[in-house]
């Protein structure tokens, strides 16, 4: 029930407290963040692979991602499937491209709970290359996830947050690009994506034949109930290699 598979590194810090290390300094404080693994990411990744471990690396500036996407370059084109954790705020072209099989691993529950100081961070114009996941390209692909334990666990909500950019009360919209994925490509983020993004995809990811049966069940289909109803959605049952493990006696 448990697998070992990736060592988290950090390049930088978080928005929020002004740790992310960005190309040019906040719009609201004369800083430009916090490089912490700058230089190092490539050495110490080397180190893990030996023991054939995934490398991911927590890069939310978009100074961080570019030296991280450096970094996976200069490492080869064996598929290892870098990851690039969160991502928020990517750098613009020329530079946002990484070498092919890297992984951004977003989350889409960011872009509405950073909603209340990010733009203040950023400034307006920089804000709208922000939490634009669907715009990444070049070899690239993102994945979804929860970013649990720090926010809340996997659930409708991200599936909501990505495809809606709307916060839980829908009051006002995410930071960030208002251009999310549609229901189909947010819902694949969180499975198939997912599943690829692990090494295993030829396990899960999928409802078909020869998959894990690995299930969660929901009182609605998010593909068909629109996005601004996604939030609404609850689970109602959880398989866990075809049996039954939440709740008892459904």
């Amino acid at each position: 029930m448990l697998t070992v598979r990736a060592v988290k590194l950090f390049a930088d810090g978080a928005l929020g407290g002004r740790g992310a290390w960005l190309k040019a300094p906040y719009a609201d404080a004369d800083t430009r963040g916090i490089p912490i693994t700058h230089g190092e990411v490539l050495r110490e990744g080397e180190a893990v692979r030996g023991r054939r471990l995934q490398v991911g690396v927590h890069a939310i500036g978009d100074a961080a991602v570019a030296d991280v996407l450096g970094a996976f370059e200069a490492a080869g084109s064996v598929d290892r499937r870098f990851r690039v954790e969160h991502a928020d705020r990517q750098p613009r072209r020329p530079d946002a491209d990484g070498p092919p099989g890297v992984i951004a691993m977003v989350q889409p529950t960011h872009a509405t709970s950073d909603m209340p100081w990010a733009e203040a961070r950023l400034g307006p114009d920089r804000i709208r290359h922000a939490y634009a996941w669907r715009s990444l390209e070049g070899g690239g692909r993102a994945a979804g996830s929860s970013a649990a334990t720090s926010r809340g666990a996997a659930r409708p909500g991200g599936l909501s947050a990505a495809t809606t950019r709307a916060d839980a009360e829908a009051s006002r919209p995410g930071a960030g690009t208002r251009r999310g994925p549609d229901p189909r490509e947010a819902l694949e983020g969180f499975t198939v994506d997912a599943a690829y993004a692990g090494f295993a995809e030829a396990r899960r990811g999928r409802i078909a034949v020869g998959q894990d049966a690995d299930l969660t069940l929901l009182d609605a289909d998010p593909l068909a109930v629109g996005p601004e109803n996604i939030k609404k959605i609850r689970p109602v049952g959880v398989v866990v290699d075809g049996r039954l493990a939440w709740p008892e006696g459904l």
